[in-house]
């Protein structure tokens, strides 16, 4: 079997900015290669599970730059700690081989 989803509701965010979306309307969310230090500030993870309610998912890729950054880090380390949120998934793998850059997929389910 595939994914069974009903994709009723769609948002494109700049995510440099407010999301200015309603809670509890989404029942997932994904960033796959959006989420950047140099783009964005740590705190856009807080922002985006804040609009997702308890027990979904926020599957997301960062990849080594990303990675290495330590404001990022702490800021997935506070997530889980302080209990917002938990890894249930988190796998590297190649992202741009020919630069040997590498991205690491994580999927967070709120609590």
């Amino acid at each position: 079997g595939g994914w069974r989803g009903n994709c009723r509701r769609t948002a494109g965010l700049d995510l440099t900015g407010p999301l200015g979306l309603a809670p509890d309307i989404y029942q997932s969310a994904a960033a796959i290669g959006a989420l950047s230090p140099r783009n964005m500030p740590p705190s856009v993870f807080e922002e985006i599970l804040g609009v997702l309610p308890a027990g979904v998912c926020l599957v997301f890729s960062l990849n080594d730059h990303a990675i290495g950054d330590r404001a990022f880090n702490a800021r997935l380390i506070d997530i889980t700690e302080l209990g917002m949120a938990d890894v249930v998934h988190k796998k590297r793998g190649p992202h741009l081989p020919g630069i040997d850059l590498a991205s690491t997929v994580f999927v967070l389910r709120k609590r």
